[in-house]
């Protein structure tokens, strides 16, 4: 008998994961191993996040103390295997899709494959260019593919409500100057309501991140590079032995279809609303201020959902001994943020530039003061404001680009 007992069993929870969990108990007893092994098994009564607390091991003692056996410790793993290979596969509780390091299956946590599309990476000849663009040397760089949700929107529906709008009207008035009555024009702005009602109708492509804290990586960037890319050059499924062959770098999708669409439903809202402006700008006389929807019904469809995969280079590099960091996407290894050297020249240009800034704040200042001016005084704040950004931005360590 070993200094321990142990157990593994395959189990599906209750909210349809499907998992393999390890037991451990100490001191090791006849009869324990099958014990822990049918303790183990019970457990499939509980969802995916409750098997990770610590409750279920405290439940598993008591049943293992009910038969019997009294445990000093007892630890309980939970882990994935994939269903193709049968590998142990690290996972964190987030994860809804993975790609297997070992055979590239990619699938669910609840054990169904899904297929995908992908960008194909650069070479590290591209990053290390990129660092000499930079002006620098290449340190580091790690290659990541990077989840994404793509979706193609189609929205139908109608509204009614209350158009604001303004109209300018010219009026001849008289005035008295001089004992003497003259006809003068004057401008007016009249603001007006009015009931309008129509249908809406549009296409849109959204994309949105499958990782949570997508920040960074560049969140807006990163974004606005898959909605473009997929336009211009959209994705194409990977080879299986490509895929084997660079499956460890793919990061799990820790964010499902369902809530990335709910993450994008502000954006979606935001293009109805406009779609409703301009519909209603074609009904008003004047120029629209704003539409008071009273009545709003919408109807949005996905006809297309694809799960891409961006290839995501993350880069080191030296400059005068400093390091400084940035990252590059796509084919085209486009640089999305990086930080830029300042050299001792560009700081001492931004120094005379805030100091003429200062200058050229100041003149205004006594120009606005001697004649009265009063529009003069708006340059003062922005003046300061620019030569405080300026000054500022001549110590950081690095520019961001």
């Amino acid at each position: 008998m070993g200094e321990y007992s142990k157990a593994i069993v395959s189990i599906t929870t209750r909210d349809g994961r499907q998992v393999y969990l390890s037991g451990v108990a100490k001191p090791p007893q006849p009869g324990l191993d099958e014990a822990l092994s049918s303790v183990l098994a019970s457990l499939s009564i509980h969802s995916y996040s409750e098997l990770n607390g610590d409750r279920v091991v405290l439940e598993a003692r008591k049943m293992l103390e009910s038969q019997g056996f009294k445990v000093e410790s007892l630890e309980i793993y939970v882990s994935h295997r994939c269903p193709m290979c049968g590998a142990s596969i690290n996972i964190t509780p987030e994860t809804v899709i993975y790609v297997c390091p070992y055979c590239g299956w990619t699938g669910d946590v609840y054990g169904h494959s899904l297929a995908f599309k992908v960008w194909p990476a650069p070479p590290r000849e591209a990053v290390e260019e990129a660092a000499r663009r930079l002006g620098g040397v290449l340190d580091n760089a790690t290659l990541y593919y990077v989840p994404f949700w793509v979706f193609r929107v189609n929205v139908t529906g109608e509204y009614t409500g209350t158009a604001v709008y303004t109209v300018q009207r010219t009026q001849r008035v008289p005035v008295r100057r001089n004992r003497e009555t003259e006809w003068v024009t004057v401008v007016r702005t009249e603001t007006r309501t009015k009931k309008v009602a129509g249908k809406i109708r549009f296409e849109t492509l959204k994309g949105a991140f499958g990782r949570l804290y997508a920040e960074i990586f560049g969140a807006g960037e990163l974004k606005s590079w898959v909605e473009h890319s997929w336009q211009t050059n959209p994705p194409k499924e990977m080879d299986p032995s490509e895929l084997k062959k660079y499956a460890e770098n793919f990061l799990s999708a820790e964010v499902s279809d369902e809530e990335a669409l709910g993450l994008l439903r502000k954006e979606i809202d935001t293009e109805i609303y406009r779609e409703i402006e301009t519909s209603a700008a074609r009904q008003v006389e004047g120029a629209l201020a704003e539409v008071q929807i009273e009545y709003l019904s919408t109807q949005v469809n996905t006809p297309e959902k694809h799960l891409v995969y961006v290839p995501y280079w993350f880069f080191t590099y030296k400059v005068k001994g400093n390091l400084y960091a940035g990252s590059l996407v796509g084919p085209t290894a486009t640089v999305i943020r990086a930080e830029r050297y300042i050299s001792n020249a560009e700081r001492v240009a931004k120094m005379m530039s805030a100091w003429v800034a200062v200058l050229v704040t100041g003149a205004f200042t006594e120009f606005a003061l001697r004649y009265g001016v009063g529009w003069g005084f708006l340059v003062i704040p922005l003046g300061l404001l620019g030569a405080y950004k300026l000054a500022s931005s001549a110590f950081e360590a690095a520019e961001v680009v």
